[in-house]
């Protein structure tokens, strides 16, 4: 079973805007970007900040198993590296992002076997999500581009998750609502509003700006 079979896909539309720290554009076989600027933001500012947009659709594989109560999306990306690699216990997503790219190597291979050139999935398991795309280095360019004249400052408030589309499988409803349990996304979005309020409150905010920078994929997949 392919991988977006298994777990889903979602669609990056061409307009979106992508944030992500780099020393210069250059692409080394593959390149990761953040929805918004919360996480690039808790980086620190070395290297810098850089603004990037979608030029073209792309289509990536959904590499989340589920999401747990607090709106954490839980990666798949250690599930799908065992399935080709099952002698290898013991890592995590890191292991394989960052930490031994040859992993990561051995994992982006694997997808490209199956025609699929980027993944969309959490950022070590908290509720933010990141974009890895790894295409032919001339694809690229016609994927996304750099926006050097665009400050990162200008997109506080952006999130590109009210942009993608995102088309998960069958089994990852299934394992959310079971993981979820007893707090149903009802119950979630009554504390989700109370976040809202502060944001507003906290930030000068209106109601619409709030909810869309603090958008996660439980509320977006009203989980």
């Amino acid at each position: 079973m392919s991988p977006v079979t298994k777990y889903g896909h979602a669609i990056v539309p061409k307009g979106t805007f992508l944030v992500r720290l780099g020393n210069g554009f250059d692409y080394r076989d593959c390149i990761f970007f953040s929805l918004n600027t919360i996480a690039i933001h808790s980086q620190g500012n070395n290297p810098t900040p850089q603004v990037w947009k979608v030029v073209s659709d792309i289509d990536l594989v959904f590499m989340v198993s589920y999401i747990d109560r607090r709106a954490r999306a839980i990666s798949s990306i250690v599930e799908i590296y065992q399935n080709s690699y099952p002698l290898e216990t013991e890592i995590d997503d890191l292991d394989i992002k960052q930490r031994d790219f040859r992993k990561r190597e051995k994992l982006v291979q694997t997808l490209q076997e199956n025609q699929i050139i980027g993944w969309l999935s959490s950022f070590e398991n908290n509720q933010h999500l990141e974009i890895c795309l790894f295409p032919d280095h001339n694809d690229l360019k016609s994927m996304v581009k750099p926006m050097e004249s665009r400050s990162v400052s200008e997109f506080d408030n952006y999130n590109a998750l009210n942009y993608i589309e995102v088309f998960p499988s069958k089994q990852f409803f299934l394992k959310s609502k079971e993981i979820c349990g007893d707090n149903t996304f009802d119950s979630y979005s009554t504390w989700y509003d109370g976040l809202i309020r502060e944001q507003i409150e906290l930030y000068g905010l209106d109601k619409e700006t709030a909810y869309k920078k603090e958008l996660n994929l439980r509320m977006k997949l009203k989980i």
